[in-house]
């Protein structure tokens, strides 16, 4: 999958559970629009609705440049779209949104077998400010051990 699209700032603030690869319903010049790279997924996330559908919320695909307003008529790039995902894929996130502090985050869109819109979901719990300092201190302390081991490999 060649990605467009990559949500980087969501490792920092999120822990990840699972991931899932699902498609996307959209009209041909939001398609366009996506492949030319206007896509913003900085606050997208993903909800299943009453129906049993998932949906993404506040993905914000700008107008492609070349599509005639007269045609579409009012048109909002953070609408609602429809994700294609499995039944039963739906049902068990369905089930673990339920829980507190589990949501869905997009995390990458992209084009799949260069026609395809593909999107990667993560079921991810926020995490609080204490368990960041702490990763923050883990990675300190590695990059200092691999700091002092290339000293000590060289000096030797």
């Amino acid at each position: 999958m060649r990605s467009i699209s990559i949500n980087k700032r969501l490792l920092h603030h999120y822990e990840v559970i699972e991931q899932y690869t699902g498609g996307l319903v959209l009209h041909g010049y939001e398609v366009k629009s996506i492949k030319s790279g206007q896509v913003t997924i900085g606050q997208a996330w993903v909800r299943i609705d009453d129906q049993g559908r998932a949906r993404i919320e506040w993905l914000e695909v700008p107008l492609y440049h070349k599509t005639s307003l007269k045609q579409i008529g009012n048109y909002d790039s953070k609408r609602s779209r429809l994700v294609l995902l499995r039944s039963w894929e739906i049902r068990k996130l369905a089930e673990r949104t339920h829980k507190t502090g589990n949501t869905l985050k997009i995390v990458e869109i992209g084009v799949w077998q260069r026609w395809y819109i593909k999107i990667i979901i993560w079921l991810v719990k926020l995490m609080k400010k204490i368990e960041k300092k702490q990763k923050l201190i883990e990675k300190q302390t590695e990059r200092q051990a691999q700091i002092e081991m290339k000293h000590i490999i060289f000096t030797s």
